[in-house]
């Protein structure tokens, strides 16, 4: 996740599932964590988000 142009938030949703490279589940957990994090840190709700990239 990135606020105001600097980075604050990336993480691989294997670090949460215990998956290895698997191109089929979609990363939902990855995603739970970086809003709940943005939530917490900077008072910043899902739907306020402007957009987010999965790679």
């Amino acid at each position: 996740m990135v606020v105001d142009g600097e980075l604050v938030f990336a993480g691989e949703e294997e670090g949460w599932t215990r998956h290895k490279h698997s191109p089929v589940e979609p990363p939902i957990n990855a995603l739970k964590q970086a809003l709940k994090f943005l939530k917490s840190k900077y008072g910043i709700k899902p739907k306020e988000v402007d957009a987010y990239v999965v790679r």
